[in-house]
């Protein structure tokens, strides 16, 4: 059975179930929510100074019992967001749901500690307990472990802790069962969002969003984010209770309660609360008007599930585990986060929002630039952070791992470390994307340096010089590989002396849990694929093409495949079955697995008319689209290689060392471009041809590949990172 994995807020991550169709997604989002509910009509304040409580109406605090199980847990079907202000200490959560007087059970928060939730079969003695771990030290992924470490019934919990540092994990219920419709965790920057018996993911999504992008306090930004998810669906069964609670330092208990125990349309009345009550915890809001309106157009009714839910396909950031590829579907309102190399999936698929039809006349208008050294390095976002690498001379030569704002394009912070390139070709820079996974980020320079490091602040957990330490070949043009995650591992081919290949680290810690293949190294990032039922790991070397258990790096199998001067580049590509690479000089090759997850042999092969460098191939409904050196896009069979088309390379110019990034949006047979003279072109491919719909330029020259995410894509040359909207159609 499948376990969720856990989240910091640092990571901006999602993930998420449709129980009815027993589908998981995960994804990343770049946003924040956040929603609390409870009964009753009791608010509680404590002010600051001497303390005071006020208690507005006198009612009983005795929570109404909830439904439970025989083990006397009980089931909180519920959304609830968990958030913390780093600079002041202040935290707090909010959570809505159709039990009763669940704000006095689901959230738990403690000034200049952090916040916890415990829902779906929640547990409400772990909150103090959970709240006194951070207080000891100890990590939001941590305290999670401990508690989860001796529980009967783990995959049954859905969890979310964030510490005062702004740190969070998600846990999620993998067990859940049909029942729980749909349930998801997201979380970013200073903030976690989840929940179970939803609409629809579009609640998760709202509730980041309007985290992120409110102006207010911790406990204005709690109450959007509660209130959007409300809007999107929230609870189908039902709203019943509502509730928020934020603590403050030298405030003793909690600073502001609000609670809704039981109405008919609880988050509505708990707005109403909110907004008629005086307190400190509120902001100045411009003219008295609240940054948040309830009720909202457009609510989906009790019952009613969330349309984009049923066919909605998002998956884990960063994690790359071989599930369902992007299918045709309702566009969400924003677009998935971009945590890895070639986005959520790996595989350049992206569910973007709807686009426009053409760009406008005008062009993409620019969000913001960022002034930054060179290479090919690609970029990722997630959790209202962008992340990419880059190369600079002076002082001395070195490589930076660079953070971004994704809202305003201010460095959040960076990671330089000497670096001698010798007589590497090219040497403009790293070539490899990063990997963000949970509250880690994974980044692996041109001559070897893998690092772990801290998403929030950039420091360093880990790492390995691989050329010192495993006497690590460098190739001609430098490592470009990006970092793999599988389970605790995280996956490199760094070319180690001996028989290293690609070498498996435990990912908390850079200890070498395998390592396998005598290969020299080669440019193309393996991927992870499900075979006859069995996880395999696909590496494409430049002299084999091999299937590795990812478990233990044993070899599966093995296809030769020599190829000139080492450029083993473009990632592989799998589907029904069978694995697809493709070279510049010796062209393509199809290797279809048998039955058993040692065998594999060559389907088809071809020199001539489908020749590859750079660029991942797409897939879609059996046919496959491949920038070809010559030919440009071509268009070809997937089963047997017969060539349908090319464009008479239209869509990028033709080249010695021809480039452009290919991403399926979502929608049918629409794909987004950007070719290597820096222009965004929106298209459609398609057995019939290629139909361009639009082009503008986003940046200037560039081999490096973009991150799409929310509504923009983030682009970079070798001198600069840009964000460019791409006008969402109303």
């Amino acid at each position: 059975m499948y376990r969720a994995r856990l989240r910091r807020a640092g990571d901006w991550s999602f993930e998420g179930k449709h129980g009815m169709h027993n589908q998981r997604w995960l994804a990343a989002f770049a946003m924040a929510a956040i929603a609390l509910g409870l009964a009753g009509g009791i608010i509680l304040f404590n002010s600051q100074g001497p303390r005071r409580q006020t208690e507005v109406v006198p009612v009983s605090r005795t929570v109404p019992p909830l439904p439970r199980r025989t083990s006397g847990q009980q089931v909180i079907a519920t959304f609830s967001i968990v958030a913390a202000d780093p600079q002041t200490g202040i935290c707090g959560a909010a959570v809505a749901s159709k039990y009763p007087a669940v704000g006095k059970v689901v959230p738990h928060a403690r000034a200049g500690v952090g916040a916890f939730c415990t829902q779906y079969w929640g547990k409400e003695e772990w909150g103090q307990p959970a709240l006194d771990l951070l207080e000891q030290g100890k990590t939001p992924e941590e305290v999670l472990a401990t508690l989860l470490r001796t529980d009967p019934h783990p995959e049954e919990r859905q969890l979310a802790i964030i510490d005062a540092k702004g740190r969070a994990a998600n846990r999620n219920p993998s067990g859940a069962d049909a029942s729980a419709n749909y349930w998801g965790g997201m979380s970013g920057r200073y903030y976690a969002c989840q929940g179970n018996t939803l609409a629809g993911r579009d609640v998760i999504v709202a509730m980041s969003q309007a985290y992120e992008t409110t102006e207010g306090t911790l406990a204005d930004r709690l109450m959007a984010a509660l209130i959007a998810g409300d809007c999107a669906g929230g609870d189908h069964r039902g709203r019943l209770a509502a509730g928020i609670r934020v603590a403050k330092p030298d405030v003793k208990d909690y600073w502001l309660e609000l609670y809704v125990d039981e109405s008919d349309d609880a988050v509505i009345e708990l707005a109403r609360k909110y907004n008629s009550i005086t307190h400190a915890a509120k902001g100045s809001w411009p003219g008295g008007k609240p940054p948040f309106r309830h009720p909202c157009k457009n609510r989906p009714k009790v019952g009613v599930l969330n349309p984009s839910a049923e066919s909605a396909t998002t998956l884990r950031s960063g994690r790359a585990d071989p599930l369902p590829a992007a299918t045709t579907q309702a566009a969400p309102a924003i677009g998935e986060d971009w945590p890895r190399w070639r986005g959520p999936r790996g595989d350049g698929t992206w569910n973007a929002p709807r686009l426009p039809d053409k760009w406008p006349d005008e062009g993409l208008s620019s969000s913001w630039q960022q002034k930054i050294g060179g290479g090919y390095a690609g970029v990722i976002v997630t959790g209202g952070r962008a992340f990419t690498m880059d190369f600079q001379n002076e002082p001395e030569p070195s490589e930076g791992v660079l953070a971004f704002d994704t809202r305003t394009g201010e460095p959040l912070w960076s990671h330089r470390y000497p670096v001698d390139y010798g007589d590497m070709d090219y040497a403009n820079g790293p070539r490899s994307t990063p990997t963000l996974f949970e509250e880690r980020l994974y980044a692996f320079g041109a001559v070897g340096h893998l690092h772990c490091l801290e998403v929030a602040t950039g420091n360093v957990l880990w790492t390995k010089d691989c050329k010192q330490e495993f006497d690590a070949r460098v190739p001609q043009w430098g490592c470009a590989t990006s970092p793999l995650i599988f389970q605790d591992l995280v996956i490199v081919q760094i070319g180690a002396e001996p028989n290293g290949g690609v070498v498996a680290f435990e990912r908390n810690t850079g200890i070498e849990v395998w390592r396998n293949l005598a290969d020299e190294p080669g440019y193309a990032t393996p991927i992870l694929i499900d075979s006859v039922g069995k996880q395999q790991l696909v590496c494409w070397t430049p002299s084999h093409i091999c299937g590795l258990d990812p478990n233990t790096g044993e070899q599966l199998w093995k296809i030769p495949f020599e190829v000139t001067y080492g450029t083993s580049i473009a990632t592989p590509i799998f589907h029904d079955n069978m694995v697809l690479v493709s070279n510049y000089w010796e062209g393509t090759k199809a290797i279809e697995l048998g039955k058993e997850a040692t065998q594999a042999d060559i389907a088809w092969e071809d020199r001539r008319e489908l020749r590859g460098l750079m660029s991942q191939p797409l897939y879609r409904d059996g046919y496959v689209y491949l920038l070809d050196k010559g030919h440009g896009l071509t268009c070809f069979e997937f089963k047997t290689g017969k060539k349908l088309w090319d464009d008479g390379n239209q869509m990028t110019p033709r080249g010695r060392n021809p480039q452009a990034a290919l991403v399926w949006t979502g929608e049918a047979d629409r794909a987004l471009v950007l070719n290597s003279d820096g222009e965004l072109i929106l298209a459609r491919f398609a057995p019939a041809g290629y139909v361009e719909q639009s082009r503008t330029a986003i940046i200037g020259s560039t081999w490096a590949h973009p991150a799409f995410a929310g509504t923009s894509v983030y682009a970079r040359s070798d001198s600069e990172l840009v964000c460019v909207s791409l006008a969402p159609a109303d």
